[in-house]
């Protein structure tokens, strides 16, 4: 696999790249995770489970190669967050203006819910996360939804 990574993205778009690891073989995986390391550059995985990061190796393969590419720096370069199924290689993304709620209508939808609040702060957004947002949003009582949402408006 030829591995084209658009080292200019930041400065085009002003975001870096986003690797969906789901449907990619694990050669490819470990290949692309340790060329984005080397390259120094935040990056966010997405659809990462953590025992496929575990069995890979994953954090070691990053931290091997910032360190033989010497950008490994002062952030840590591979952070797995199991409930998102979210990593982040080289940290994030300076803080921006800005508040974002985000809210899950049931359990079942958390992860989706930490994957939203994971993409967000590796954005620099500030994320309001709190028992609200993390379970049954429709089973707040009404008067409650509204005192928690007006916070926001």
């Amino acid at each position: 696999m030829t591995l084209v990574h658009d080292h200019d993205r930041p400065r085009r778009i002003g975001m870096p790249e986003a690797v969906l690891c789901e449907g990619k073989q694990d050669a490819h995986l470990v290949e692309v995770v340790a060329t984005l390391a080397a390259a120094g550059q935040p990056i966010l995985l997405t659809r990462l489970p953590a025992d496929r990061a575990a069995r890979l190796d994953l954090a070691a393969v990053a931290s091997d190669a910032a360190h033989d590419a010497g950008t490994a720096g002062d952030v840590a370069v591979f952070a797995h967050d199991e409930v998102s199924s979210t990593a982040v290689l080289h940290g994030g993304l300076p803080a921006r203006a800005g508040h974002v709620a985000v809210v899950a209508a049931g359990t079942s939808d958390i992860g989706v819910a930490r994957e939203v609040t994971a993409t967000l702060t590796f954005s620099g957004v500030t994320v309001t996360s709190d028992d609200l947002l993390a379970g049954d949003a429709v089973v707040v009582r009404v008067g409650k939804k509204q005192q928690y949402l007006a916070r926001f408006v």
